[in-house]
């Protein structure tokens, strides 16, 4: 509403009205009906209604002047939203059917379809076909009942490159709850995705080294924990005790369960290794009748000149300790 407008045609009213009362006022003068008293009261009474009147109307007019300084500082801030979401993130909108309606240069420069491509089109045309349907099936579900969906995709680009995506999907709903259209917010991950396999196959290649290394191998954290080991010290502590271990399982807790009374000494040896120290020794094993001849060597692992961890190498030397014992005698 145009409060100026408003405030025109009220003083017009108002004038209107004045105007009246003195032509009222004049014709009683004329028939000898005036009354003085009567008119000042209605000349007073209109000119404090004029005055409420316009008050209220320029506080309206000041009111709907401040809304719009709001509503322009409202589309500013959204208008560098938009902006920071498009330089940063891949983004697409669709309708609630999931056609393309709008897709941002990122997801073009990506993807390698125009822009004229890709609108009027649904996200199949950036399906590379590795996940299962199971799981679009969840994300339709989950989205067309207003919530948000978060996951990793794999897409395929028109030159039939593969990308990952880090998206989310972000349903706007109308008055009823339902949804009229989608936001897709997503990043590029692929840089991370190809570390992570890269850093998988490094691992079994690391794993198969050490299970075949024909020694027990494992490494411990700060807090004597299994950080990693080798197949062969977990079947040996199988086999000899019957115990089975796991990653962060404690070392110290092992012992106590294995040997209670070497479970201190352990406790030294490992804290000589903190210190900085690699630590170098032989021990006899005996379970049972079975006696062993055990070389232990313990290294410590720097990081930044702090030892942050331990990395621990058990070798059977029975055969040799055999062979030394038989020489001896010969």
């Amino acid at each position: 509403m145009n409060y100026i407008k408003v405030l025109y045609r009220s003083m017009t009213a108002l004038w209107v009205l004045v105007t009246g009362i003195t032509v009222l006022a004049s014709y009683e003068y004329s028939n000898h009906n005036f009354n003085i008293h009567s008119l000042i009261g209605i000349l007073i009474g209109t000119l404090i209604l004029s005055a409420i009147l316009c008050q209220i109307i320029l506080q309206r007019l000041k009111a709907s002047n401040e809304s719009k300084i709001d509503l322009g500082k409202s589309s500013e801030e959204i208008t560098s939203y938009k902006y920071a979401l498009d330089e940063s993130a891949i983004v697409a909108v669709t309708d609630k059917m999931g056609f393309i309606s709008y897709a941002n240069d990122n997801f073009c420069k990506i993807s390698k379809y125009s822009r004229k491509e890709l609108i009027g089109q649904n996200h199949r045309i950036v399906n590379s076909g590795h996940h299962s349907e199971a799981i679009f099936r969840n994300l339709w579900v989950t989205i067309t009942n207003g919530r948000i969906w978060k996951g990793e995709l794999m897409n395929k680009a028109k030159d039939g490159t593969f990308y990952w995506m880090d998206t989310t999907i972000v349903p706007f709903l109308n008055n009823e709850g339902k949804p009229y259209k989608y936001l897709s917010i997503r990043f590029d991950i692929s840089k991370r995705k190809k570390a992570e396999k890269l850093l998988e196959h490094t691992m079994s290649n690391i794993t198969a080294i050490l299970d075949n290394s024909g020694c027990n191998i494992y490494s411990l954290d700060t807090d004597l924990k299994f950080i990693i080991f080798n197949r062969s010290l977990q079947n040996s502590i199988k086999q000899l005790y019957g115990l089975d271990i796991k990653q962060e399982d404690s070392v110290h807790d092992l012992f106590l369960k294995m040997d209670p009374d070497e479970a201190k000494g352990w406790e030294e040896i490992y804290a000589r290794a903190f210190k900085g120290e690699t630590v170098k020794f032989e021990r006899v094993i005996k379970i049972g009748d079975v006696e062993s001849f055990i070389r232990f060597e313990i290294y410590p692992i720097r990081e930044n000149h702090r030892v942050t961890g331990l990395s621990c190498f058990a070798y059977d030397i029975t055969d040799e300790k055999i062979k030394e014992k038989r020489q001896m005698v010969i």
